[in-house]
Order: structure tokens, then C-alpha cells, then sequence
């Protein structure tokens, strides 16, 4: 059916263009042909153009590579070397898949670029409108945090108190947040990617792809910001709050290298990440590490188990080339 309407919008604006109807501004046919080419190019097609982006890893599909086989099903795993620009690997690159919190590193992307880090925020109780069972940072109404402090609660943590008081101050309204997120997913050709929240609480509308992962994290490494947030192994904030007066807090890494429940791959070090595990997504890993000090991007969808997520990681860090 999609494709049939843009065949017809393209009849309808070809019409219009021989028929002369455009009376101060006329279109040339390549012009329309143009906006119908792109229109219907695939997400393969597509990825082609990435070839001209200076700094991005190109695969048009999937990547097999000797020594990597998923040790149990996944919905996804890939390892990006970000030096070479390649995809060493890819299991399921463009398929669509539920990225759980993995969603708090655009929630922090577009809060980054969006406001002011040392501004004061005071939690609301919409922003703890939160499903009993979610990941909090323990946050309560009247608590008056930095920006800062929030986005390093819910990268380190994974507090979805957090992540929704960020949208409230950052977009105004969750919905308008949302949006941002949506703008900023499209800008960065992430288009397999849709947002309905802030913090990855499941949702059938709230998808992304292995590869989307890829461009959004890629984008967050831009900003030193994030990158000093996510390579701490824990955070202790002192906390105001205008009716019981201040508390101090302490947030651990979720990411099993970075609190010390995993070793990391020898000669592998791992600066920072963002986990995510719903019953829908299974248990996820996205990473940035070296090896060599050489930086790559990893990540695992899907996993059965958390002990799944590290020894299909470690396999796939087991086969970057050493000297």
C-alpha cells in the first residue's frame, strides 16, 4: 500500500508539473523524479550514502566473520571498528528489535544538546510516573538535582525516574521530548528507529535496529559529556530535597566490566556503555571500548541471560587482530 500512495503522489506532482499549475514557481522534472527516488530508497540503498560520511562504519547487510557464532539465539551482535570505519561483524544489522534502556543514550544525546548540564531540576511526581518494577535512581519529589547528576543516575544506573525527569525538564512535556528524540533519530539516518518513550520500558512502537544503535551511540562518543559520564564505575550525588533537606546517593554501573562482575577480554578495555534487559528485548549490551588503543563499538541484543550478553562479547572482542 506505501508503496502504491508514492506512486501516486509522483503521478499527481508529474501531472501538476506538464499541466503548468505551478504559476510562480516551476519544478523541473528532475526535481520531482529526484524527491520520488528518494522517497523509495531501501534502508541497503540507503546505506550506501554513508560511504560519503567522513568517520562511519558502511554495511549494506549482514557481515560474517571466522571465529564468531552467537553462543545462543540473539536478536543482534555486531562490532564496529571505528579507526578502520568498518563492520567487522554483524548478526541482523537492519532488523528491527527492542532496545530496552539501551533508548537512554539518545534520552542523553538530545538532553546534552538540548540543555544546560549544571541547571537545577525538581523532580515532579510525573516524573515518577513509573511502572513499579522499572530501574530507579531512587529519585523523590522535591529532590533538586543537576541535569548533570540526573543523566549520570540514569546512564550509570539505569533510573527511569531519571530518564522521564530529564525529558519533563528538557523537552517541557514528555510527548514533545519524544519527539526530539524521534527529530534527532532521523537526522542521524537512524531510520528504522521509533521512540515512545525516555527510558525503554517496553513498547511494540518502540523500536531501533542493531545498526541504528551503531549511529546513535557513534554520535554520543562526540560529546566529551557523555563520555565522562558513562566511563564512571559508580556516582554518589548529594541530593537537596525542599521538604527533608539533603541525602546522598550512590549509583553503580549496571555494565558488568565497569562494577566488576565480568573481567574484560584480555587486552580489551572497556570505558563506558549502556545495558538494557526487558522480558521483550532479552538482555543487551551496548559498548565502547580498545584494544590496542584502538576504539571499537560492540553490542549484543537478545541474550538469554546476562552471562550470555559478556561471553558472546568476549568472543567477538577475541577476534580484533592484536599487534
Amino acid at each position: 500500500m506505501k508503496s502504491i500512495n508514492k506512486v501516486y503522489v509522483f503521478c499527481i506532482a508529474l501531472i501538476l508539473l506538464l499541466s503548468g499549475c505551478q504559476k510562480e514557481e516551476s519544478i523541473s522534472t528532475s526535481e520531482v523524479i529526484r524527491a520520488y527516488e528518494q522517497a523509495t530508497f531501501t534502508k541497503a540503498q540507503l546505506t550506501y550514502e554513508f560511504k560519503y560520511s567522513p568517520g562511519l562504519c558502511v554495511a549494506p547487510t549482514d557481515v560474517n566473520l571466522t571465529g564468531v557464532n552467537p553462543v545462543s539465539p540473539l536478536s543482534g551482535s555486531a562490532l564496529f571498528d571505528l579507526d578502520g570505519e568498518t563492520v567487522l561483524y554483524g548478526q541482523n544489522l537492519f532488523q528491527t528489535v527492542y532496545p530496552a534502556s539501551i533508548t537512554k543514550i539518545m534520552t542523553a544525546l538530545v538532553a546534552i544538546e538540548n540543555g544546560n548540564l549544571d541547571e537545577m531540576v525538581t523532580i515532579t511526581p510525573e516524573a515518577l510516573d513509573i511502572p513499579s518494577y522499572s530501574s530507579v535512581c531512587n529519585l523523590q519529589v522535591g529532590d533538586v538535582i543537576s541535569l548533570r547528576d540526573l543523566l549520570s543516575g540514569m546512564l550509570i544506573s539505569s533510573g527511569n525516574d531519571a530518564a522521564n525527569a530529564i525529558a519533563l525538564h528538557v523537552g517541557g512535556t514528555i510527548e514533545n521530548f519524544i519527539q526530539m528524540m524521534n527529530d534527532k533519530a532521523a537526522s542521524l539516518m537512524a531510520t528504522s528507529t521509533h521512540y515512545v518513550n525516555a527510558h525503554g520500558l517496553h513498547d511494540p512502537n518502540h523500536y531501533t535496529t542493531p545498526y541504528d544503535l551503531y549511529l546513535i551511540f557513534n554520535a554520543c562518543l562526540a560529546s566529551p559529556d557523555f563520555c565522562q559520564i558513562i566511563e564512571q564505575r559508580s556516582y554518589k550525588p548529594t541530593i537537596e530535597n525542599v521538604n527533608s533537606g539533603s541525602r546522598e546517593e550512590e549509583w553503580e554501573s549496571t555494565i558488568y566490566y565497569l562494577n566488576g562482575n565480568v573481567e574484560e577480554p584480555q587486552g580489551v578495555h572497556i570505558l563506558g556503555g549502556k545495558t538494557g534487559t526487558t522480558d521483550e528485548a532479552g538482555n543487551c549490551l551496548l559498548v565502547y571500548g580498545t584494544v590496542e588503543d584502538k576504539p571499537y563499538i560492540c553490542l549484543v541484543l537478545g541474550a538469554g541471560d546476562k552471562s550470555l550478553v559478556y561471553e558472546n562479547m568476549n568472543g567477538m572482542f577475541a577476534t580484533v587482530p592484536r599487534g
